[in-house]
């Protein structure tokens, strides 16, 4: 691995997760168990994720290392208010704290709980109780007029006037399109 310029000391995470499940691959059955987490976000939409660890007892530190990372970078990837954890009772205690108003991750439970507007919670369930996986895409931007796609109820999505639709007055922006198809605005208002 070539090493960073300005940060000698960095190691990518990609890097901690292979060096960690390769040590987990190494130890016996007995000393690796399931983890999975699930972090919840509006209209019941969740991210799952599965890995295996350390059994507690074993490498416990290194164990909620992983696993502090994972969680923390789910969060703040898809968002939410409630992780849902199980396959570990030590991990799953030191998660706990680190998401309290006291805790090393206190920034990130007020500011989730503020954005969701609903209290940041971490609880442990068994396997079978973490909820299935239910993603929600949303398209990002919103600069296309939605005027002449079929079921849409606003008149514009935004105001990224085409063609077809009159201009608003004094509005001096507009550029052509294509023969045959719709120009468009140069300015991009959200409603």
């Amino acid at each position: 691995m070539t090493v960073p310029a300005l940060d000698k000391e960095f190691q990518p995470m990609i890097k901690a997760l292979e060096s960690f499940d390769a040590k987990v691959r190494a130890a016996k059955a007995a000393d690796r168990t399931e983890i999975a987490f699930a972090v919840e976000r509006s209209g019941g939409y969740n991210y799952v994720y599965r890995y295996t660890a350390f059994a507690d007892g074993v490498e416990d530190e290194l164990n909620y290392r992983i696993a502090e990372r994972l969680v923390k970078s789910v969060l703040w990837v898809v968002g939410g208010y409630k992780i849902y954890f199980s396959g570990s009772r030590r991990i799953y205690e030191r998660l706990k704290a680190a998401y309290t108003p006291e805790g090393a991750r206190a920034f990130d439970a007020d500011f989730m709980s503020g954005v969701y507007e609903k209290p940041f919670e971490v609880v442990f369930v068994s396997p079978e109780e973490i909820p299935v996986q239910k993603n929600n895409s949303v398209r990002a931007g919103g600069y296309d007029c939605l005027r002449h796609q079929p079921g849409t109820v606003r008149r514009y999505h935004c105001r990224y006037l085409c063609a077809r639709h009159s201009h608003e007055p004094g509005h001096d922006r507009y550029r052509p399109g294509p023969p045959g198809g719709h120009g468009h605005c140069h300015r991009r208002y959200l409603v």
